[in-house]
């Protein structure tokens, strides 16, 4: 088996350390969430279930996590904006905040690409 790149891995932890900065604690199942809207600005909460394979409640949980405001009341991480989004009539996209951690994720992963080539 081949070794993976120290450049490759550092990238990953780059990506992590970003993540980590907002909410030190974040499930992996809200990075995946939030990645999916990252992909689909519009998406549906029942086509990111789909795409995960996780159930709709799940979807919500997360999707009221990342949001402004957390299920139980408290603040949310203000990742994520709920529809209407962008002339959709349901669906969310990035929020500005959501926006640039994903940004940020895609240059340090687009250097990892370069690099593995």
């Amino acid at each position: 088996m081949a070794k993976p790149k120290k450049t490759g891995l550092r990238a990953i932890r780059n990506v992590i350390a970003s993540l980590r900065a907002i909410d030190p604690e974040m499930p992996a199942q809200q990075v995946a969430v939030l990645l999916e809207v990252a992909l689909s600005p519009g998406i549906s909460q029942r086509e990111i279930a789909t795409r995960l394979s996780i159930s709709q409640s799940a979807v919500s949980r997360n999707v009221n996590a990342l949001g402004e405001r957390h299920r139980k009341g408290g603040d949310g991480l203000e990742l994520l904006e709920t529809g209407p989004f962008q002339g959709t009539a349901r669906g969310m996209g990035p929020a500005p905040t959501g926006y640039h951690l994903t940004a940020r994720a895609r240059h340090v992963l687009g250097q990892l690409e370069e690099v593995s080539r």
